[in-house]
């Protein structure tokens, strides 16, 4: 049967044929969706990839924006309250040496030229002049110059109030009123407040 073998040989390797035809086909099919399905999944893994650097980087911007701005802030508040330390170590240099000159034998002369200058823009009818507690020692003498009333008033620092009974006006010519002035001026120009304000 040699026409018979040689016919299902044929038709054998025809189906083989077939068969490897159809695998290969397969093959390519599986490679071509594997490659697509490949470049599916790197693209999803990127875009995740994309999103998580994106996220995380806005994230730490903000971290540092807010770090920063915390410093920012410390760091004013601190300059302020330096600034604020000066000052107060400045007005405080300035009242000690306002007291010392209080103590030196030029003090009473000053004393003497406000009290003439209160005459002058008050008259001296009725004039009334105030001296803190520790200058009271100088008003006998200051009386024989410029005749007035002589009372201890609400002053600190020295210097002089006057008033003028009669035309109910005031002349303030005390440290006092001049070193809160200056006080003023001093944080105004130097930008250096007392309580920490700028």
């Amino acid at each position: 049967m040699p026409g018979y073998d040689n016919k299902l040989d044929k038709f054998i390797n025809a189906i083989i044929d077939d068969a490897s035809t159809e695998a290969e086909k397969i093959r390519d099919e599986i490679s071509s969706r594997k490659k697509e399905y490949m470049s599916a999944a790197e693209d999803d893994i990127l875009a995740e990839m994309y999103n998580y650097i994106r996220t995380t980087t806005n994230q730490i911007k903000t971290d540092a924006g807010r770090r920063v701005s915390r410093k920012t802030l410390e760091i004013k508040r601190t300059l302020a309250e330096r600034r604020a330390e000066i000052a107060k170590n400045i007005l405080e240099k300035v009242r000690a040496r306002v007291i010392d000159y209080t103590l030196s034998p030029e003090y009473s002369k000053s004393l003497e030229k406000m009290a003439e200058y209160a005459k002058k823009r008050l008259g001296s009818d009725g004039l009334v002049i105030y001296l803190r507690a520790e200058d009271m020692k100088y008003s006998k003498a200051l009386n024989e110059k410029v005749p007035a009333e002589y009372l201890e008033g609400k002053i600190s620092l020295g210097g002089i109030l006057a008033g003028s009974k009669s035309q109910n006006i005031r002349v303030d010519l005390t440290f006092d009123n001049s070193f809160e002035d200056v006080s003023g001026k001093f944080a105004e120009i130097s930008g250096l407040g007392l309580h920490g304000e700028e």
